[in-house]
């Protein structure tokens, strides 16, 4: 059966009506479903569209072990992470150009902001070398052939 306005707007009100909590959302819109001849996920859109769906809270995060290969850390968003990028530029005095950040992934934007970031707050240790052009030079000529 098609959806049409009157339809969504039963199937906003009796949602509604049974006080959704992220708990049992899923299982109301699996009831209206069946109610309304209709799929979750279609039932499921109609309440996001209307802005009434009420997601269903995140697993609390688990702590990943040496062998899972995850990365760990908190997750953010692609245009959060061009974002913060932007803004690390910008207090750098760099010329920003969006068109080339909208294109970047939100892990390349990541790592260029913490590069930035670093490489503002001086030198330091690690995996990446953040020295002055002079420390660089310096460094390389007391580590002789072998660093190449």
């Amino acid at each position: 059966m098609a959806w049409d306005q009157e339809k969504k707007d039963e199937v906003i009100a009796a949602y509604q009506d049974q006080n959704p909590t992220s708990e049992n959302s899923i299982e109301i819109v699996k009831e209206l479903a069946g109610e309304y001849e209709e799929s979750p996920n279609g039932v499921r859109m109609i309440l996001s569209k209307a802005g009434v769906y009420i997601k269903k809270s995140p697993a609390t995060p688990s702590t990943k072990g040496a062998g899972d290969g995850g990365g760990g850390g908190t997750r953010i968003s692609k245009v959060a992470s061009q974002e913060a990028l932007v803004s690390a530029l910008t207090d750098m005095g760099a010329e920003v150009d969006e068109e080339i950040i909208s294109k970047m992934t939100g892990k390349a934007a990541q790592y260029f902001t913490t590069v930035l970031q670093l490489g503002n707050s001086g030198p330091v240790d690690g995996p990446f070398n953040y020295n002055t052009p002079e420390q660089d030079t310096a460094s390389f000529a007391t580590k002789g052939e072998d660093a190449c």
